[in-house]
């Protein structure tokens, strides 16, 4: 059941002001475009029954799905049980979000086109992912969830504290010096980050040093080998175990018909050889 959803769990950002507003062009545009997709009508068989419209892809947008099947197809060979399921759904919702980009651009197009389907596959690469560090973070250890907790707090403060800051305001480890240090250190070990010393000026006193954390990737493109890790927090990491999915994947792709309906019309996408 979870890989037929799509997750979205972004990391905390604090709030700030902006004076920014939504201009009256760009909100016109898009009840513009709203109106534009309500109204699309399907099309008809023999009977005069209402059926999809169908879009094809150009040349370059089937180019485009056909590495990100491939992709997906590798990604779940070697990826954990949920994970795999996630990477075996992701290749129809990329389709969909080719089907929506293409119509948001021109809700009379005919065709899907490759920089459209990019960005589709793109965006279905963002959800994966977010798949992976949300089953990480489910199944994560009271001590690899204190650490991720930790390297947030870090993160959220530009990447680099002192120890004191810790102690001031992380709530955990307030007024606890010995624990600070520990933690911090524990991340160091772990390849999490590094301590940098800090001019003081040649004076007198203990040398000042602040934790600076290294970034783990964040790359969008999926790693041939996914699934459970030590360390949660690394959606890149690898694991060789084969597992059986405990979700049934869609209907083939490549041989059934793919929906998806707006109001008072259908649209459907269709390859250069055959429907999608």
């Amino acid at each position: 059941m979870p890989a037929r959803f799509l997750f979205a769990y972004p990391p905390f950002q604090q709030d700030r002001w902006s004076e920014a507003t939504v201009g009256d062009d760009l909100r016109k545009a898009t009840l513009d475009l709203f109106e534009k997709l309500w109204f699309l009508q399907p099309d008809h068989d023999e009977n005069g029954h209402p059926k999809p419209s169908l879009l094809r892809l150009d040349n370059e947008a089937k180019t485009v799905f056909t590495r990100f099947y491939d992709e997906c197809g590798a990604a779940s060979v070697e990826a954990g049980e949920h994970e795999e399921a996630a990477w075996i759904k992701l290749t129809g919702y990329a389709a969909r979000l080719a089907l929506v980009g293409q119509l948001a651009r021109n809700p009379r197009s005919e065709v899907v086109t490759g920089d459209i389907m990019e960005a589709a596959c793109e965006l279905a690469r963002w959800f994966g992912n977010e798949a992976v560090r949300i089953y990480a973070e489910l199944a994560e250890t009271r001590e690899q969830r204190e650490q991720r907790e930790l390297c947030e707090f870090v993160e959220r403060r530009g990447g680099t504290v002192y120890e004191r800051e810790v102690m001031q305001s992380f709530t955990r480890l307030k007024n606890d010096k010995q624990g600070t240090e520990r933690e911090l250190t524990a991340l160091v070990k772990a390849g999490r980050g590094k301590w940098e010393p800090v001019e003081h000026g040649g004076g007198p006193g203990r040398p000042t040093r602040k934790f600076q954390l290294l970034r783990v990737s964040t790359s969008t493109q999926f790693g041939i080998s996914r699934g459970k890790t030590n360390n949660s927090v690394d959606v890149d990491a690898s694991n060789s175990q084969k597992n059986t999915p405990s979700v049934e994947p869609d209907e083939e792709i490549v041989s059934g018909e793919l929906d998806a309906f707006l109001p008072s019309g259908a649209m459907a996408v269709e390859d250069t050889e055959g429907e999608l």
